[in-house]
């Protein structure tokens, strides 16, 4: 596998399974992020997978991969599939998703085309939520603050899950390109695209409420026991974290003077 991993590593005590062993080797820190949907992805191709709690790797032996030039980019997660170190998530699941054939990569015509459009979307909608919701690393007031939260959550991504719905056959009777094109069926794009949703709900329970179709295609994917199985750590992956906070709590929201002063107004007015 990884040429550095198998040459004595400060910090790394584990022993290191042979390319043979493993048909591909995942690494990433301990959170959802940019990992779930490759954990996923990795999860259900049915191959046999290392990860970082198979590996015993960690976050603190990141710097060291780094600057030993491990990853093509520079950057996690970093994929070893067929002797090739392979970085950046999108290409990583379709490397993976290709090396599984049609069970992940989707058949020929409509379902290799909405797996493709749905790897895309994840992206877009991860992009967005980037930019507006507090990581475990940036607090809100470093993301436009909760009026950017609250425009997101009712003006952008309503409309990004309305289409969503369409391709599933949901939404308006009127006319729409792409209606029911989207049939489930456990390609890349749907992993990695229930890997977007579910840490939109982990922030917004209800985000998925006015989109029933949607819903229920995320709530099946929860109740597998392969997604279980990466969610609970119980995966090579091991340890899978939320990323992406939720919202601050009231005082927080709106400041602890506001908080306090309207405190101060109901008490007098109960006075």
């Amino acid at each position: 596998a990884f040429e550095h991993i198998n040459m004595p590593v400060a910090g790394f005590k584990s022993k290191v399974p042979t390319s043979g062993d493993v048909d591909l080797t995942l690494l990433y820190f301990p959170l959802q992020a940019k990992g779930l949907g490759p954990a996923l992805v990795a999860e259900f191709s049915g191959f046999r997978w290392n990860g970082p709690k198979s590996m015993g790797w960690n976050m603190s032996q990141w710097a060291e991969y780094k600057a030993a030039g491990e990853s093509p980019m520079g950057q996690l997660p970093l994929v070893e599939i067929d002797g090739i170190r392979v970085s950046q998530t999108t290409a990583i699941i379709n490397c993976i998703a290709r090396k599984a054939g049609t069970k992940l990569e989707g058949t020929p015509g409509d379902q290799f085309a909405v797996s493709q459009m749905l790897i895309a979307q994840s992206e877009d909608m991860y992009s967005g939520m980037q930019k507006v919701v507090a990581t475990k690393f940036v607090p809100q007031s470093k993301k436009g603050g909760m009026e950017a939260f609250d425009h997101f959550w009712a003006n952008v991504i309503p409309a990004q899950f309305q289409k969503l719905e369409t391709l599933l056959g949901g939404g308006s009777d009127a006319p729409n390109a792409g209606k029911g094109m989207w049939k489930p069926a456990e390609t890349a794009g749907e992993l990695y695209m229930f890997a977007t949703l579910h840490q939109m709900v982990l922030v917004n329970p209800k985000c998925l409420d006015a989109t029933p179709r949607v819903s229920k295609f995320y709530q099946g994917l929860l109740g597998d026991a392969r997604v279980k199985r990466v969610l609970s750590g119980a995966s090579p992956f091991g340890e899978i974290g939320q990323y992406f906070m939720n919202p601050p709590r009231e005082t927080e929201r709106f400041g602890f003077a506001a908080f306090v002063a309207v405190t101060a107004v109901c008490f007098l007015a109960r006075a």
